[in-house]
């Protein structure tokens, strides 16, 4: 809805309804929809379906919270719904008829780019802590200041972070590392504490705030674990930021990229003034596109960005021409000596500029 009123594109619908989820449910399926139960318990079902999937969530009330989880009763009464809601903006409702029901406000507040939450910003904190995260994700996305009391709330209600679960705080800062607008509001996580909070140390917020001033656009097409780990490196090892994030294998594997091939990146303008278009290439074919992007992004000479950076959008990996098999016809034999040499001939080809040929490299082997 809020993407709606401002003429953006809405990349997901969210429904509510005053009947049961399992009327819900039952309704869906006569009609031929399939529908996963993803949160049955809290009132939600998915009805899967093409282009989109849409969630769909009985009215509820709180009966109990304690910061993490919320055990709800289902209502029929929307202003009842709104009022469990986190902010204003998030409790407006669109009618079947096309009609807005704004019971709490939001609309103005949307219209005024003024995110804040519903009711005592203290009590909406303490239903749920990770209110404190979304609260700055929502600001950067929809506001242009931060709201002072809301802000103040979270600050003083920090220490209610620690009872989040690593995945659910991940999860929720690479969200805000993924909006437009985040650099607007990490000065003020950091100011309030919020970072010393849920990592024990502090974090290097201003080479993200200072390159978002430098190079806002490139900024945007950076991977957002790519900007955590470029806060977080001066802390953490990538073995260390992996264990504290519960990263998934995909995500570890991206950070010992970064990590791997940042130190050439830090010199990249000037250590690799003559064949930098080479060493671009170089690290395309063994990091990765991303990788090489957010690394040059973060790194390189902002002049330079635009040519680096059409170098690795062109860039097409390609194939290292010698397989094993070439070797046995070699006569080499299968084991650590065969596969020493093949390392080598790949490292010739790489440093040919991906140029010699098949017959070329086994001629020199």
């Amino acid at each position: 809805m809020r993407d709606s009123l401002l003429g953006r594109d809405v990349s997901d619908i969210d429904m509510a309804t005053s009947l049961l989820p399992e009327d819900v449910q039952f309704r869906l399926e006569q009609k031929g929809v399939r529908v996963v139960p993803t949160g049955l318990k809290h009132g939600t079902v998915t009805a899967v379906g093409k282009p989109y999937s849409l969630e769909i969530t009985t009215l509820r009330a709180d009966v109990e919270t304690d910061g993490r989880h919320a055990t709800v009763a289902f209502v029929d009464d929307w202003r009842e719904d709104a009022m469990r809601r986190d902010f204003t903006i998030n409790a407006i409702y669109l009618k079947p008829d096309g009609e807005i029901f704004d019971p709490v406000g939001g609309l103005s507040d949307l219209q005024a780019r003024h995110v804040c939450f519903i009711g005592d910003p203290h009590k909406r904190i303490r239903e749920d802590a990770l209110r404190i995260l979304r609260f700055y994700r929502f600001s950067g996305r929809f506001s242009d200041t931060v709201d002072t009391e809301a802000h103040t709330a979270c600050v003083e209600n920090r220490a209610l972070l620690r009872g989040l679960s690593v995945e659910r705080v991940r999860d929720e800062l690479i969200k805000i590392l993924a909006s437009q607008g985040s650099e607007s509001v990490l000065p003020y996580m950091d100011a309030g504490g919020l970072f010393r909070e849920v990592f024990g140390a502090g974090v290097d917020v201003s080479r993200l705030v200072n390159l978002y001033q430098g190079r806002a656009d490139f900024m945007r097409l950076a991977d957002p674990l790519s900007k955590l780990w470029l806060m977080l490196r001066t802390t953490y090892d990538m073995t260390s930021m992996s264990k504290k994030l519960k990263l998934s294998g995909a995500q570890k594997r991206q950070l010992a990229r970064l990590d791997g091939c940042a130190r050439m990146f830090c010199e990249f303008d000037s250590r690799y003034a003559k064949d930098r278009h080479r060493r671009v290439r170089e690290v395309c074919y063994k990091a990765g596109v991303q990788c090489v992007s957010d690394l040059l992004i973060f790194f390189a000479d902002v002049e330079k960005l635009p040519e680096h950076l059409a170098i690795v959008e062109a860039w097409d990996n390609p194939v290292f021409p010698v397989k094993g098999r070439d070797l046995l016809d070699l006569g080499f034999r299968p084991g650590s000596e065969m596969g020493q040499s093949l390392k080598q001939m790949e490292e010739r080809w790489i440093a040919s500029d991906f140029a010699l040929d098949k017959q070329s490299l086994l001629t020199q082997t």
